[in-house]
C-alpha cells in the first residue's frame, strides 16, 4: 500500500512546477510533461522508492518518469526495463547531468543526500527529497541558500 502523504506531497509539487509558466530547466515554455529522475530507484520490492515515489510519479499526469539510478547496472537496466523508461543509470552523476531530466527525486539514506541535492541544484534540477534533507543543520541551510539563489 502507497503511503498517502507522499503520494499527495510529490503530487502537489509535480503539478505546482507543471502548472507554474517556465519552470522546466530547458528553457521551454511549454506545457508538456516534467521529466523527473529518480535517485535510489529499485524496483526492489522492499525499497522505499517502488512502495511510495514510483507509483506516485506514474499516476501523476503532468510527470514522465524517465530516469532511474541506482547501485549497480543489474538493478538500473531492471528498473528500466520493469518501469519502461528511457534511462536506467548506475550512478546519480549522470541522472543529474541529463539534459532531458527537469526533477531529481532523491529516494537513498540521509547521509547521501546533501551530496546528490547539491549536485543537482548546481545543474539547474528541481529537487523533491526525502527527509531528512540532511543530517547536518548547517548542510541543509546551504541547500536551501542555493536553491534559492537558484530561482
Amino acid at each position: 500500500m502507497m503511503p498517502i502523504c507522499n503520494l499527495c506531497i510529490l503530487n502537489d509539487i509535480i503539478n505546482g512546477l507543471y502548472l507554474t509558466p517556465g519552470n522546466n530547466t530547458r528553457g521551454e515554455h511549454t506545457m508538456e510533461k516534467i521529466k523527473v529522475g529518480i535517485v535510489g530507484g529499485s524496483v526492489n520490492p522492499q525499497s522505499w522508492a517502488i512502495k511510495s515515489h514510483i507509483p506516485a510519479l506514474l499516476h501523476n499526469q503532468y510527470c514522465q518518469l524517465t530516469a532511474v539510478s541506482t547501485s549497480s547496472r543489474e538493478s538500473a537496466e531492471k528498473a528500466k526495463q520493469v518501469l519502461h523508461i528511457q534511462y536506467g543509470y548506475d550512478n546519480y552523476h549522470s541522472l543529474i547531468k541529463n539534459k532531458n531530466i527537469d526533477a531529481v527525486v532523491v529516494s537513498v539514506k540521509a547521509p547521501l543526500h546533501y551530496e546528490i541535492i547539491k549536485e543537482a541544484i548546481k545543474n539547474g534540477k528541481h529537487v523533491y527529497s526525502e527527509w531528512p534533507l540532511t543530517n547536518d543543520i548547517h548542510r541543509s541551510q546551504e541547500l536551501a541558500t542555493m536553491a534559492d539563489d537558484a530561482k
